[in-house]
């Protein structure tokens, strides 16, 4: 893990995002990217001359107020690691995801906002649903190195090898343990040797070290993945996410994706294949 993009808007999501990305660059030689995206409302019609100089007036006030943060939460990051552009927050981050090979987005978990604090277009699960990078979603301020262990919570089928690699790269970055979790509900009863031997065979596919197995029985999926992280006071819950294929099973697989992070209060990771139609 080499670089980390952190989208910026000043909520206290976002802060706590870019204070967890600065305790996971401390892990190794991992650089920090910060983006912030400047949204001008359509009903802004000005004579180009007045534009420009209002785009430069409101540039300087963000890049102000992002070195205050930094100065104030006593965070380097180098200036030609920061990015702000005018246009769409969604748009800005993608371009960053090619342009600079990011290997983690770490964002806070409550949507994106503009530097004012009024809510935008884009958020938490549109980044979720339509990036093929591993996504970070952080609520509340978090010490990684209170993480012990990673609940990965799986359905031990559909999950690409892409993700297992980025998952197993923060594993070895947190030096912790997985536990992979399997959710039982009255729709995919199985027995515990049934599951076990699914495990078996899922860790071995995927080369998967220092993990353990957990059955928890629910009425549904994400429910039963909210209530043992809850119980088992984990540190961060880790998942697959699926989007725009036309198999069932992976689609359900997405929303319950973006059910958890509604309502997981943890540390949620999540890594997808992106914008697929096949």
């Amino acid at each position: 893990m080499k670089k980390i993009l952190v989208p910026l808007d000043f909520s206290d999501e976002s802060i706590n995002a870019l204070k967890t990305a600065n305790q996971i660059s401390k892990r190794g030689e991992t650089e920090i990217k910060l983006s912030h995206t400047i949204e001008i409302p359509d009903y802004f019609d000005l004579p180009s001359e007045s534009d420009d100089s209002y785009r430069s007036e409101l540039l300087k006030a963000v890049e102000r107020k992002i070195d205050e943060l930094l100065k104030d939460k006593e965070i380097s990051i180098p200036k030609t690691s920061i990015y702000i552009e005018f246009g769409h927050p969604f748009s800005h981050i993608q371009e960053l995801i090619e342009s600079q090979k990011i290997d983690l987005i770490v964002m806070g978990g409550r949507g994106l906002r503009n530097w004012e604090g009024q809510m935008i277009g884009s958020n938490t699960n549109k980044i979720v649903r339509r990036v093929q990078c591993p996504v970070l979603i952080v609520k509340d301020s978090s010490s990684i190195d209170q993480i012990d262990n990673i609940v990965f919570a799986t359905d031990l089928s559909n999950t690409p090898m892409l993700v297992t690699r980025a998952l197993k790269e923060l594993q070895q970055v947190l030096d912790a343990r997985l536990e992979i979790l399997k959710v039982v509900t009255p729709d995919n009863w199985a027995t515990e040797p049934e599951i076990k031997g699914q495990v078996d065979k899922f860790a071995e596919l995927h080369n998967l070290t220092n993990y353990s197995m957990r059955i928890y029985n629910d009425m549904d999926v994400e429910s039963g993945i909210v209530h043992y992280s809850r119980e088992s006071n984990a540190g961060l819950v880790a998942m697959a996410s699926h989007t725009k294929v036309h198999l069932p099973s992976l689609i359900q697989d997405n929303r319950t994706t973006e059910r958890v992070v509604e309502n997981c209060k943890h540390l949620i990771w999540t890594c997808g294949l992106g914008d697929r139609t096949n």
